[in-house]
């Protein structure tokens, strides 16, 4: 006989009675039950203590399983009793906290046991909480007759794992489509629950039947997940904000199984018969509405406030990263990434991406365009404070048609769900500068704005609406404009809008949401500070800000992956940018590298005893040294050159071609001594390496480390200062690459030198471009290339620095 049996109990140390717990409409139980039930047995039961009986039998009756009370705390017992209750021959095991077990790989299991002919038989690689053991009862009764231990009497399979010897055990790794070990689905903790109710959303949706899943269904629930972690949606639920923001956070929640914030003092009238709807519909879950913030962790923030007063967006910011959507306020300092969807006027303030196309566009649209207005609807908004609907009802019921009969109006006074799709059926939409708007006149129809304030008609100018103010809607105002169709239409940047290619909201927040803030790399690597750094600069790629402490340039949140500098850059990218490949250019390359070598050797000399010369040569350390042109340039000069880099192809080639000493390496992951025998260097460099760090006082903590009292630190980096810096901001912050976190300025190098035991010596200006000027011209390139140097605007600079001994120092 074979017999399933789920091992479950209601006290648990980390999350009590979590097999009780609500998951979707059942309880967290009946998912595991489920499950097995899909994998063949001749018997199910749900083994218990004698504590967990009275509920969990209830349960297990329901659900057609037999229900087993023994020992709380000797499980190993608990299964003894029950195979020789049953006399059964194989056991399947499985545990009651994995509500998602692979029942195709169970089936797998138990079909291939036999003939394995083996007394233990698992899966490896699955999920963690995805998998089951089977065992030969018989072997499992005797190794629990052997064993007193209580590690081994508090699980199951421990009896039998210790003697190998006697018994045979099969630990099988899992067909590829299942491989996925850095997954984890047991519910153990209160954030594994959040994680497996969201789970649950993702999948079932507003399906009302919640059968067992699929294993392809939660690897792909799990690896959405992945990337829609954990958001806190927060809309505007003010009184006078409308409920656009609302409905477009409980649009996005629906589909990312994201929380939405729904603080206690709501002054929105209609937000409470929002969420009953959506929650009514499946859109929503009870759990996933918040009242308050808690512990809960969130990979961020997303705000759509209408206008954000400065004391939250503070709050916000110190509990997770803020990504902002339409923000009105000027307290941007504490969002990390800006996202404007509707387009607006131009605030004081800069966004990271203004873009609608996010704005989903009704797919039902007319197909000619509106010649006689007779179907009109009224909708400006759910909450409509200063009685607009009212108003402008009054004012269309005097309007007549052109040809004379009466005008079919329908106000909407209350949210009317998918609205966008039901546009079409109207020849006129009087709304006011929205997503409203924006949808009808994607839908052909002809639109009218009723605008309260200068603003209003300043955006409906910009976009081609026709706009009434107010104090001028009367039915004259009205029957003129209907009169004309063709006039109620969008303008050109209008069309421009409707007209890009769509994007989704959903997915493009997701992309943020694998995003991070990064703080000062010198002075808060971890952001920890009480209030934010100035922002500099923004653009749909990262933020950029200055350290209120240190004055460093650095990017604070980045939207773009950084570039991964294996053999592919050194060749392809590289040779797109230079127009040769890096080997190709290996003698230029080494050509500026005598030049710096020969600078590091003088100033290294001039702090050493003459006669040490003909004793003994300097040795000097290249971080990110590629393909070695530098060490070559270094050994030409007498100097012992070493090399580090983490490219695994530029390594072997310094090691195998040039033959100098390199290793692959993430500095300052880096122990010199293993690797090369030697702690400490006459000479560190980095050549274009240091802006690359995200934490920058690790790097220069170790440099100044690595470095002799009287050695030499010598590097180079663009400049935040240089010609394109000081002459086009905007677009020398826009081309700044993605993985360059630190933008330096050199007025600022020395502070931040001295602050690792550092006092630079000479700082070189390189990298002038004469035709970056905006004055350029080929006549003048002479005397600009002159002002240029005088003025030291290089686009990039090398700085070179003696480490200060201390006392004690050797």
């Amino acid at each position: 006989m074979t017999i399933l049996v789920i091992q479950c109990r209601l006290e648990s140390k980390r999350l009590s009675r979590k097999a009780l717990l609500p998951l979707g409409r059942k309880e967290l139980i009946a998912w595991t039950m489920d499950a097995m039930r899909c994998v063949p047995a001749d018997k199910y039961i749900l083994a218990t203590d004698e504590d967990s009986f009275p509920e969990l039998s209830i349960i297990a009756k329901k659900k057609g399983w037999d229900c087993f009370a023994g020992p709380k705390n000797d499980v190993l017992e608990r299964f003894c009793q029950v195979i020789k209750k049953h006399k059964a021959d194989t056991l399947i095991r499985a545990t009651g906290d994995n509500p998602f077990l692979f029942y195709e790989v169970a089936r797998s299991s138990i079909e291939v046991f036999p003939s394995k002919k083996c007394d233990y038989f698992t899966y490896t690689g699955l999920p963690h909480g995805c998998g089951v053991e089977v065992f030969n009862t018989k072997a499992l009764l005797d190794a629990a007759e052997k064993t007193d231990n209580p590690f081994d009497r508090e699980h199951v399979g421990p009896a039998v794992f210790q003697y190998p010897e006697e018994y045979v055990i099969v630990k099988e790794p899992v067909a590829a489509e299942w491989n996925y070990p850095d997954l984890r689905t047991t519910i153990d903790t209160v954030e594994d629950y959040e994680f497996a109710r969201r789970l649950v959303h993702i999948v079932s949706g507003t399906k009302k039947v919640q059968r067992p899943y699929t294993s392809s269904e939660t690897l792909h629930a799990m690896q959405n997940l992945a990337v829609y972690k954990n958001i806190l949606l927060c809309p505007s639920v003010k009184k006078g904000c409308g409920t656009g923001h609302l409905r477009r956070c409980i649009k996005m929640a629906a589909k990312n199984a994201s929380f939405l914030y729904i603080p206690n003092n709501v002054g929105l009238t209609q937000c409470e018969a929002l969420l009953e709807e959506a929650k009514k519909t499946g859109e929503l879950a009870e759990w996933q509405i918040v009242h308050a913030l808690n512990d809960r962790k969130y990979a961020f923030i997303v705000l759509d406030m209408f206008s954000t007063d400065k004391q939250k967006a503070s709050v916000f910011w110190k509990f997770a990263p803020v990504i902002a959507i339409d923000e009105g306020s000027l307290n941007t300092m504490y969002f990390d990434y800006i996202l404007d969807i509707i387009p607006s006027s131009s605030l004081e303030r800069n966004t990271n991406l203004s873009n609608p196309a996010f704005i989903d566009l009704p797919l039902k649209r007319k197909k000619k365009a509106v010649k006689v207005i007779h179907k009109v609807i009224i909708t400006l908004g759910g909450e409509d404070p200063i009685g607009l609907t009212s108003l402008a009802e009054n004012v269309f019921k005097e309007v007549r048609a052109v040809d004379g009969s009466q005008l079919d109006i329908t106000v909407v006074r209350k949210p009317i769900p998918n609205l966008a799709e039901k546009l079409a059926k109207y020849d006129l939409v009087v709304t006011h500068y929205g997503l409203t708007a924006f949808e009808a006149a994607a839908a052909n129809c002809a639109v009218i704005l009723l605008g309260t304030s200068s603003l209003h008609i300043q955006l409906a100018k910009k976009f081609g609406f026709a706009c009434v103010m107010t104090s001028a809607l009367h039915s004259s105002t009205i029957s003129e404009m209907i009169k004309h169709p063709n006039r109620l239409g969008c303008g050109v940047e209008l069309k421009k809008a409707l007209n890009v290619e769509r994007m989704s909201l959903n997915d493009f927040i997701a992309s943020l949401a694998n995003c991070r803030r990064r703080g000062c790399p010198i002075c808060d690597p971890r952001s920890n500070k009480p209030e934010p750094d100035m922002v500099v600069f923004r653009d749909e790629a990262k933020t950029i800000r200055r350290c209120g402490s240190c004055g460093l340039l650095y990017i604070s949140f980045n939207a773009k992956a950084a570039v991964n500098y294996t053999e592919n850059y050194f060749f392809e990218e590289y040779k797109n940018q230079y127009g040769k490949t890096y080997l190709e250019d290996f003698n230029y390359i080494k050509t500026l590298g005598i030049r710096r070598i020969v600078l590091i050797d003088s100033l290294y000399w001039k702090k050493h005893k003459r006669h040490a010369r003909h004793s003994e040569s300097p040795v000097i350390l290249d971080i990110g040294c590629a393909y070695g042109p530098f060490l070559s340039a270094a050994a030409d000069t007498g100097w012992i050159p070493y090399g580090t880099d983490i490219s695994k192809d530029a390594v072997d080639y310094v090691n195998n071609e040039l033959g100098y000493p390199a290793v692959q390496s993430f500095f300052p992951v880096f122990n010199p001594a293993e690797k090369f025998g030697r702690s400490r260097f006459d000479a560190v460099s980095m050549w274009y390496v240091i802006e690359h760090f995200e934490n920058l006082d690790t790097v220069l903590s170790k440099v100044a480390c690595l470095i002799k009292p009287n050695g030499v630190f010598a590097f180079s980096t663009p400049s935040g200062s240089g010609v394109s810096a000081t002459y086009n901001r905007e677009e020398f912050f826009s081309n700044n690459p993605s993985d360059h976190y630190s933008i330096f300025e050199p007025k600022k190098i020395q502070s931040i030198m001295k602050r690792y035991g550092f006092k630079v010596q000479k700082i070189l200006y390189t990298g002038h471009h004469a035709e970056r000027f905006p004055n350029y011209t080929k006549d003048k390139e002479k005397k600009i290339m002159l002002k240029s140097k005088m003025m030291n605007l290089g686009d990039t600079f090398e700085v070179y620095c003696i480490k200060i001994p201390k006392s004690g120092d050797v």
